[in-house]
């Protein structure tokens, strides 16, 4: 997706309801991609925002602000790291919206 163009003191604002449940030592984390039109290519994975972790009660409001990436072409993924033994339900997520204020 090509990310939308920023004025002045705009910024954009990646926001999700999310519902997790993880183990000790498990996460989730928001990643983003940049296209390098000049090789054609795509950049490494890079975390944006900070990594959810523990167990929510109800769904909430995430939200990553991604305003360096204005006018770039990206991808974004969401990164689930399971490193225990344990386990849990895991990292849900749903309504995704992306907008500049």
């Amino acid at each position: 997706m090509v990310m939308p163009p920023v004025n002045g003191f705009e910024e954009i604002h990646f926001r999700f309801q999310h519902w997790h449940s993880y183990a000790n030592f498990d996460s989730g984390q928001v990643q983003i991609q940049v296209w390098d039109a000049g090789t054609s290519t795509w950049g490494p994975w890079i975390s944006e925002g900070t990594a959810v972790s523990g167990v929510s009660a109800v769904w909430t409001q995430k939200d990553v602000i991604l305003t360096a990436y204005a006018g770039a072409t990206v991808r974004v993924g969401f990164l689930h790291t399971d490193a225990s033994s344990g386990a849990g339900a895991g990292w849900y997520i749903d309504d995704i919206v992306i907008s500049v204020f």
